[in-house]
């Protein structure tokens, strides 16, 4: 199911550009029937530099409570169809990704089986053309996906939370983590 499902990803044509980066996103995907909708989007830094800008969709059906901070704890528990999706603003090698992601799990004390095959599967570096796919199964299936390339998938429920922590929790690193669960600053922008 999960080849299916990653292989009928469709972004539909209506945008929205996260302001500080330029890149825009689909405001819904299909992902085998699935419609994930757009939550917001935000940036990431590293060194005062803008690397990436990262979306996040979520199932609109889920029952999302009000407001960002209860938005952003539901989204990081939710065992709910939800995906990130990062396009490139600069070159990073494959080992800045390792380095990063091997940081990010310390912050969110994810110590899991699959944490070094997931952090092994990068080994491609990200360009300023290049873009990810970060896709969870309501079942706690973990797929990434860069520029249209599978690099794995995983069953493990507690791989995706921390993920989720990593983007959407207190420690994340993009600029606002709020901005991942809110769109007026894209339809501000637009």
């Amino acid at each position: 199911m999960i080849g299916a499902f990653l292989s009928a990803y469709i972004a539909f044509a209506a945008t929205l550009t996260e302001p500080v980066s330029g890149r825009s996103f689909a405001e819904v995907i299909d992902a085998d029937g699935a419609a994930l909708h757009l939550t917001g989007a935000d940036i990431r830094k590293v060194s005062g530099i803008t690397v990436y800008a990262i979306a996040h969709y979520g199932d609109a059906r889920a029952p999302v409570p009000a407001g960002p901070d209860a938005s952003l704890e539901y989204w990081i528990a939710a065992s709910a169809a939800k995906a990130f999706i990062l396009r490139g603003t600069r070159r990073v090698p494959a080992r800045g990704i390792k380095w990063s992601w091997e940081n990010s799990f310390d912050r969110v004390d994810y110590t899991g089986e699959n944490r070094a095959d997931f952090i092994a599967a990068f080994t491609e570096g990200f360009d300023k053309h290049s873009e990810m796919l970060i896709l969870a199964q309501p079942d706690g299936t973990l797929v990434v996906k860069q520029d249209g390339n599978e690099l794995d998938q995983w069953q493990d429920p507690a791989l995706v939370r921390a993920v989720w922590e990593i983007s959407l929790g207190e420690s994340s690193e993009v600029k606002r983590r709020q901005n991942l669960v809110r769109r007026d600053h894209l339809e501000a922008a637009q």
